[in-house]
């Protein structure tokens, strides 16, 4: 659903980021920034679904 296709636009926006502007970037660090929110998201949600 829209949680997994949030992820895939996360990790493009993450690799284009690196690719063009470098590791060190503030963008790039934003977007690994951004990635990890989602994931945490995710974690909590897939967490909940179980209980």
């Amino acid at each position: 659903g829209k949680y997994e296709e949030a992820g895939q636009m996360h990790r493009q926006a993450l690799q284009l980021y690196e690719k063009v502007l470098g590791k060190g970037h503030p963008y790039m660090l934003t977007s690994m920034n951004n990635l990890t929110a989602y994931l945490r998201a995710r974690s909590r949600r897939v967490s909940s679904d179980s209980l």
